[in-house]
This record gives C-alpha cells, structure tokens and sequence, in this order.
C-alpha cells in the first residue's frame, strides 16, 4: 500500500546480531488508516525517513542482517503507531 516512510536503520554490518533491535537494516512505512509495516534484515535500503512510496515500489533488496540466520525478509504488519524506533 501507498505511505511514507517513517524510520530508516541502515547502520548493521555482517556478524552484528545485535543491531537494530535483531532486525538488522529495517524500514518502517505509515499508511493510511493507522497501521504501519516493518521489513527487515534489508541488505540494502534504497529510501529515506520522509520519502513517499507506492504500492509495489521497492524499497530494499532482502539480505540477512540483524539476527536472520539466512537470507530472507522479515514482514510486519502492525495497527497504531510504533511505540519506539527499533535502534
């Protein structure tokens, strides 16, 4: 769905499990309606805190920072706002 981004974290490196809350890069979206999604152990992150985004637009390539194990991209859908950046 269409929203802006709200919170970016692009500082993981490889073999840091901590960072990010364990959700390695991540990206929070606001969208209409009071929810947001979180996509997580991003490899790269190709938008910023601000930025307006599209249905279907990418916004990452999926990797394996944070605590993934493997290569993969951690979804969520939350309703409200987010409590706290997940630094």
């Amino acid at each position: 769905a269409p929203g802006r981004v709200g919170f970016v974290f692009d500082a993981s490196t490889p073999g840091d499990f901590e960072a990010g809350a364990r959700f390695g890069n991540h990206v929070t979206i606001a969208h209409e309606g009071g929810c947001y999604t979180l996509y997580a152990h991003l490899r790269e992150i190709t938008v910023r805190p601000g930025d307006r985004v599209e249905a279907a637009q990418p916004i990452g390539v999926a990797g394996m920072t944070g605590a993934a194990g493997n290569r993969h991209l951690h979804f969520a859908l939350h309703r409200g706002e987010p409590a706290v950046s997940m630094t």
